[in-house]
């Protein structure tokens, strides 16, 4: 008789134990796509040069740069006697412009230039004078063969500059590169000779 009540408690303690509600069924949670980050413009992107006309203060002047050009850092080379120089990447390395307060007077600067070119038998250089901001500027073309710059003589060579006659000291802006780069830059260089404001 006694082991029959035990065996009746265990069952009891069993059936209190048991919850008669059914377990509740959890889902698991949905993943969630995470948003493409834009990606990041490249530093050559970055480094290209602006498409669009910017402005740049050289030497007292505030000139108006032509889009496509820009301001490049200058060489130890250049250091005391270049003040700035530009780079026209579509037109490659061998074009270069160069922008200096030179000493020596206008004609004297302009002879140099000219002594720097082979010209073709019979040719002169194209000059003309004109005034920016109050400032006679002369400007001159020649094509040849160049043998300035300490560098090998480069034939089918051109350059043009622009000579400030200003106060105390004159300025000079020389670009020079293989005629045809310069043939195609002419309008640009002529636009930035004249965009120039004195500060």
């Amino acid at each position: 008789m006694q082991r029959w009540w035990q065996v009746c408690g265990v069952v009891v303690l069993l059936g209190a134990g048991c919850d008669s509600t059914p377990p509740v069924s959890t889902d698991p949670p949905v993943p969630v796509a995470v948003p493409e980050q834009p990606a990041a413009e490249s530093s050559q992107a970055a480094a290209a040069p602006s498409s669009v006309a910017t402005e740049a203060t050289i030497s007292g002047f505030k000139f108006q740069v032509p889009a496509g050009w820009r301001q490049a850092e200058l060489s130890p080379a250049q250091q005391g006697f270049v003040d700035a120089r530009f780079e026209i990447p579509r037109h490659g390395d061998d074009v270069k412009l160069t922008l200096s307060t030179i000493s020596g007077g206008v004609d004297a600067n302009i002879e140099r230039w000219i002594g720097q070119f082979q010209l073709p038998e019979g040719t002169l250089p194209d000059s003309e004078t004109l005034e920016v901001d109050g400032i006679p500027v002369t400007l001159i073309e020649l094509s040849g063969e160049f043998q300035g710059m300490g560098q090998e003589p480069q034939s089918g060579w051109g350059m043009l500059g622009a000579a400030y006659a200003g106060a105390p000291r004159d300025f000079y802006i020389k670009l020079t590169g293989p005629s045809a780069a310069i043939a195609e830059l002419r309008e640009e260089f002529r636009t930035f000779v004249t965009s120039a404001k004195r500060q």
